[in-house]
């Protein structure tokens, strides 16, 4: 769906793939031990990301988290 604009005949991405560049992400910096890395990496699967890993780690916390204290409540 991407392709030549109207107006002016230049090659434009699709939509869903536009970039603003004006916006600059500041990604934060980690340091981590090498033990730390390497229990990451043990962790990690073949294709898997750093950022896809830690989300996952994330998201198992949330969760082990509200069954805590959803036992509580009972």
């Amino acid at each position: 769906m991407g392709g030549r604009s109207a107006r002016t005949g230049k090659n434009l991405p699709a939509p869903g793939f536009m970039v603003c560049h004006s916006l600059q992400m500041r990604m934060p910096k980690v340091i981590l031990s090498e033990e730390t890395v390497q229990r990451l990496e043990a962790l990690q699967s073949d294709d898997e990301s750093y950022d896809e890993l830690v989300a996952e780690l994330l998201t198992a916390h949330d969760a082990e988290e509200l069954s805590l204290f959803g036992a509580d409540a009972e």
